[in-house]
Parts: C-alpha cells; structure tokens; sequence
C-alpha cells in the first residue's frame, strides 16, 4: 500500500487560525483486497488536523481512495515550522505507512502594517521637528 499527498509535495504552508486542505491518495499496490484501512494523525499540541474519511471498510487490490486533510494550526501558533504524521495503517496485515509533512505557519500580516505605519509616522514626525526646529 502507499498514502502520499496528490501534488507529491511533502510541505504545506498555513496561516494562523485558517484551514489549509490537501488532499492525499491511498494506493492499494498489492494482489489482495484490503479490510478495515484506518487513517489518523500526530500532531502538536491545539491542532486540528481532520481527515476524511478515517477509514476505509474494504479496498479492493491496485485500486486508489482520496484521503482529504484538513489542518489548522490554533489562532496563537508562533510561526514555522512544523511537523505533522500522518498514518495509514491495517491492523490485521500489520501493515502500516507513515507520512511526515511539514507545516510553515505564517502570521497574520495586519500586525506587520501597523508597525510599518507607526514607524513611517515616527520618521516623519522627527523629520518635521527637524526641519521646523533647524540648527541652531
């Protein structure tokens, strides 16, 4: 069996607080039918990370499956990187295929407009208070 993500990229990237989808594809490569395929996750701590569905009940040999992911860091993610597993495993084959993918989390951007903004108007003012003052 294999479970990789359908873009074959092993990387993501995320904002703080919002959903990032990806959708990942479960391969049955051998001769033989499958039974009760299960799917979860490891990830840190206050993640979401919801995959759909989280078992599959029988998959017949060389035939795929969509496996769709949905992560979310929490709204207080310090951004990153960060390492999310993923697991696919039947437990009666002791059969089991692991995925680690990496998670960049980026901050909110509104922050960083707003201290650009006081910054400019810092300059400004000291420049006016230059300028206004002279040399003297």
């Amino acid at each position: 069996m294999s479970f990789s993500p359908k873009n074959d990229l092993l990387s993501v990237g995320a904002t703080q607080g919002n959903e990032e989808v990806i959708t990942f594809i479960f391969n049955n490569t051998g001769t033989a039918p499958l039974e009760d395929v299960s799917f979860f996750s490891d990830k840190p701590v206050g993640w979401d990370v919801v995959l759909d569905p989280t078992e599959i009940p029988e998959s017949d040999a060389g035939s795929n499956k969509e496996i769709r992911v949905v992560i979310t860091p929490p709204e207080d993610a310090i951004p990153g990187d960060y390492a999310v597993k993923l697991y696919s495993a039947v437990a009666k084959r002791q059969l089991s295929e692991i995925v680690n993918l990496r998670v960049t989390v980026k901050g909110a951007v509104g922050w960083g407009y707003i201290g650009l903004g006081i910054i400019l108007i810092l300059v400004v003012a000291i420049g006016l208070i230059f300028w206004r003052l002279g040399r003297r």
